[in-house]
Order: C-alpha cells, then sequence, then structure tokens
C-alpha cells in the first residue's frame, strides 16, 4: 500500500492529511473538521486537483503527484462529478436570483413601497 502524508495549511491551524492507494483504490484522511467528520474537504479536493498550495514542508513536489495516482480511480471520476455538479447549482442559483429580480421589476415597477431599510425597521418595531 502506498501512503503519503503531509501537513496542510488551514483556516484553523495545520491538518494532516494522508493519502493512500492499493490495488487500484485511492482514498484520503484529513484531520480537518470535515474529515474528522467523515466528509470531503477541500484540502483533500485541492491535493487531488493538483493544487499544493497549502502543502506546508518539503514534500510539496510529493503532493502534486497526487493527481496522477488518482488517475483512472474512482475517486477522481466522483471528484470531477462533484465538481461539475457545483457549477451547474451555481450558474442555477445565478439563473434563479436574475430571474427573480426580472419578476420583481415587473410584479413592481415603481419599485417596493418600503425601502429595506425601513423594512428592517418595521420587523424589528412588530417583533419588539
Amino acid at each position: 500500500m502506498e501512503k503519503h502524508t503531509f501537513l496542510i495549511a488551514g483556516n484553523h491551524g495545520e491538518y494532516k492529511l494522508t493519502f493512500y492507494k492499493k490495488d487500484g483504490k485511492a482514498w484520503l484522511n484529513c484531520s480537518c473538521p470535515a474529515g474528522e467528520y467523515g466528509q470531503h474537504c477541500r484540502h483533500a479536493i485541492a491535493l487531488i486537483n493538483g493544487d499544493t498550495s497549502m502543502v506546508i514542508g518539503n514534500n510539496i513536489q510529493e503532493a502534486a503527484e497526487i493527481k496522477n495516482m488518482v488517475k483512472g480511480t474512482r475517486l477522481e471520476i466522483l471528484v470531477k462529478n462533484v465538481m461539475a455538479a457545483e457549477s451547474v447549482l451555481k450558474k442555477a442559483k445565478k439563473l434563479v436570483s436574475e430571474q427573480k429580480e426580472e419578476l420583481d421589476s415587473i410584479m413592481y415597477p415603481f419599485g417596493p413601497r418600503v425601502k429595506k431599510s425601513e423594512k428592517h425597521q418595521m420587523i424589528f418595531t412588530i417583533r419588539s
């Protein structure tokens, strides 16, 4: 079994990220909060995609090789699929937002009757 360990700079300190490969299967473990809960993390995704900017230490070149080591694995396919789906979702959210803005402008051509700052004041007054 191949095993490669890296020290990663994270938002809340340093994390240990370990990459494993055996019998054509690849997986990673990260000590960040997401990894501790068994969820994928941005550190692992970055490394899989060849981004070594978070790697601390002298094994940055080794970290850069992870991208090649995952080629052809289910891990590589799933990361690509998730990234593609997230891209579609981001575009869909943008489209929904744009369509809602246009809908509002047609339904209320003269703008809102209450300014946003007044609306927040009204909500605060009602709740108080």
